[in-house]
C-alpha cells in the first residue's frame, strides 16, 4: 500500500491532500467492493440503491434532483431509472405542473430491496470496520458527518434528518 507520507511528493507536507486522498481511495474501494456484492447476492447495482435510497431518504423526487444529490450525469441517472422502473422498484411520471420534469418515487419492491442492501452491505461492513473499536468508530463517524455537513452546506445540497439519527 502507498502511504502518501513516505513518498516525496507535496502529499507528504499536506496532511489535509492526505486525508482527502485516503478518503477517495477509501470511497472508491468501498463503492467497488459494494458494487461486486450487490450484483452477486441481488443482480442489482450500488448505484441503484443509492438512487432509491436518495428517493426514499431526502424526498428527490425529481430526476434532477437525484442528479444534483448524487453527482451522476442526466443520462446515467436516466440509464439507472429505466432498470428500477422496468423491475417495479421505483415509478417515474411527468409533473403535471412542469411537463419537463419527471417525479421519482420508491414501491414497496424498491423499499424492501433498500432494505435488503442494508443487511447485506452492513455484513460486509462489520468484517471491514470490526478493526475499530466502538469509540473510534464512534469518533470516525462524528468527524465524517461533520465534513459532510459543511460540504453540503457549501454545495447548498440535501440533508436527510435521519442522518443526524
Amino acid at each position: 500500500m502507498l502511504h502518501y507520507s513516505s513518498v516525496n511528493s507535496p502529499y507528504r507536507s499536506s496532511q489535509n491532500l492526505r486525508i482527502a486522498s485516503y478518503l477517495h481511495r477509501l470511497g472508491s474501494m468501498l463503492e467497488r467492493g459494494a458494487d461486486h456484492l450487490l450484483q452477486k447476492e441481488m443482480r442489482m447495482s450500488f448505484m441503484q440503491v443509492m438512487i432509491l435510497l436518495s428517493v426514499q431518504r431526502c424526498a428527490a423526487t425529481q430526476q434532477q434532483e437525484i442528479v444534483r444529490i448524487l453527482g451522476l450525469t442526466p443520462g446515467a441517472v436516466s440509464r439507472h431509472l429505466d432498470v428500477l422502473v422496468s423491475e417495479g422498484s421505483a415509478t417515474r411520471v411527468i409533473n403535471p405542473k412542469n411537463r419537463r420534469q419527471h417525479l421519482i418515487s420508491v414501491t414497496a419492491k424498491g423499499a424492501e430491496k433498500i432494505e435488503n442492501a442494508f443487511v447485506i452491505l452492513e455484513r460486509s461492513l462489520s468484517t471491514i470496520l470490526g478493526v475499530l473499536s466502538r469509540a473510534e468508530k464512534k469518533a470516525l463517524e462524528d468527524s465524517l458527518l461533520k465534513i459532510v455537513r459543511i460540504m453540503e452546506q457549501k454545495e447548498n445540497g440535501c440533508t436527510s434528518q435521519a442522518d443526524t439519527d
